[in-house]
């Protein structure tokens, strides 16, 4: 059974590049910090507005506090509001 998804179970993460989606190896100036639901499984995560898929283990998080909104994703941020502490 899945469980439910709460802020706790969010990392903010920046895309990774993949070769699927970019390329070049990099990610691009523009890009926005992304929200990641983690699961107990371990595998590919997806991002809150469904535009990425990364595994977060592997990759730096930010804390949100300290960042300003304009460089957060603005369907993550809206789709985070609304979770339960």
């Amino acid at each position: 059974m899945k469980q439910p998804t709460t802020q706790d179970s969010v990392v903010w993460q920046m895309p990774i590049a993949s070769a699927e989606n970019n390329s070049t190896g990099y990610i691009h100036g523009n890009a926005k910090i992304h929200a990641f639901v983690v699961c107990a499984d371990n595998l590919m995560h997806d991002s809150l507005c469904k535009k990425y898929g990364q595994f977060t283990k592997q990759f730096g998080v930010f804390n949100i506090e300290e960042v300003e909104e304009k460089y957060l994703c603005k369907k993550c941020l809206n789709s985070y509001k609304k979770l339960k502490k």
